[in-house]
């Protein structure tokens, strides 16, 4: 779990869990990004996104990064799982949208 905050934005919790061993065995894991609105002693959250990973394993916080006076704010995510992507979370017109930055190719084998 991550709390992130820009000055004079809203905070952001995100929260990633994976679970499983992966490969022959269940593996999967489960992200989600809520903004936090502070109301005196109570605080209520909105969620904003359910971000899936290229793979089973769980996505990480890096930075969050202001665009800008109309852009909000955007989570770089990564390098995660296998394939140690890189990515972008960001608002588009009306919801959070996960980009794929980089990926690094993987291949199972004996070897």
């Amino acid at each position: 779990m991550s709390s992130l905050a820009l000055p004079g934005k809203p905070t952001f919790l995100f929260v990633s869990v994976e679970a499983g061993s992966g490969c022959a065995s269940f593996s999967a894991s489960l992200s989600a990004l809520w903004e936090v609105h502070e109301n005196g002693e109570k605080a209520a959250l909105t969620l904003l996104a359910v971000p899936s990973a290229e793979d089973d394993k769980r996505l990480t916080p890096r930075a969050l990064v202001d665009l800008g006076a109309d852009g909000g704010a955007a989570l770089l995510l990564g390098p995660d799982g296998l394939y140690q992507a890189r990515s972008l979370l960001a608002i588009t017109r009306d919801r959070y949208r996960r980009t794929l930055l980089t990926s690094v190719p993987f291949f199972a084998g004996d070897g």
